[in-house]
């Protein structure tokens, strides 16, 4: 069963969605990148754990490496 090794983080302004973000990842035992964008502000450390929660179910259930479709990233 795959399993996420660790995970890390970086803060950027993203002119997609015109605001400051961050792109969690994390990274299975290959080595593999699989990630969410999530807005950063008020709210984000919940954010950010529910986006590390995810990407680990991710992991455990064997999906293929790289963004996560349905994003964490709210209004």
């Amino acid at each position: 069963m795959p399993r996420m090794t660790t995970w890390s983080e970086r803060v950027y302004y993203s002119l997609d969605f015109d605001c400051e973000v961050s792109r969690v990842s994390g990274f299975d035992d290959h080595c593999q990148e699989h990630w969410l964008v999530v807005e950063t502000g008020k709210g984000y450390r919940d954010r950010r754990n529910a986006a590390v929660e995810k990407i680990m179910a991710s992991i455990e259930a064997g999906d293929p490496a790289g963004e996560i479709p349905d994003q964490v990233k709210e209004s």
